[in-house]
C-alpha cells in the first residue's frame, strides 16, 4: 500500500467529507454565523517551551503463551508501550482552555489542542501588530 493522499473527515453535523491529508474542510458553504475574530485574544496566549511524554515503540505480546499448545488454546493480546520524551513549543492546554475552549478536545483523561483553531487568530493578532524598528 503507499501513502494515504486522502483521507474521510466527519463534519459538526455528521457528514463525510473526502478531504486531502492534512486539509481541514473550510468552504463558505458550511459555515454559518461568520464573524470577524478578535485580536486581543492573541495576548492572552502563552507559548512554552517543554518536554512532552511521547510514545517512541509498542509492540503486541501474548500474554498467555505458557498455555500454547494446550487443548483449547486461545491467545490473549496486550499491547505493551515504551515512552519517551521530545522537546516541543505549544500550549499548555488547561491555560489555553480557559478563554478559547473551542480550541479544546477531550479523549478519556487527555485534553488536545486544535492548534488550527489558533491560527486564525494569530493571523489577526499579527494583521494588528506595530511594526518596530
Amino acid at each position: 500500500t503507499g501513502t494515504p493522499t486522502f483521507a474521510l473527515a466527519v463534519d459538526g453535523a455528521g457528514f463525510l467529507l473526502d478531504v486531502p491529508v492534512g486539509s481541514i474542510p473550510s468552504d463558505q458553504s458550511i459555515k454559518s454565523n461568520i464573524e470577524d475574530a478578535s485580536s486581543s485574544i492573541v495576548y492572552d496566549l502563552l507559548p512554552k517551551v517543554y518536554d512532552k511524554q511521547v510514545v517512541t515503540g509498542k509492540e503486541t505480546v501474548i500474554v498467555n503463551a505458557e498455555e500454547e499448545g494446550t487443548p483449547d488454546f486461545v491467545p490473549e493480546y496486550e499491547t505493551q508501550m515504551t515512552y519517551g520524551s521530545v522537546r516541543e513549543f505549544g500550549f499548555i492546554v488547561q491555560e489555553l482552555e480557559e478563554f478559547l475552549p473551542e480550541a479544546v478536545t477531550q479523549t478519556g483523561d487527555i485534553k488536545s489542542i486544535q492548534y488550527y483553531q489558533v491560527i486564525p487568530l494569530l493571523v489577526q493578532g499579527l494583521k494588528g501588530a506595530e511594526v518596530g524598528d
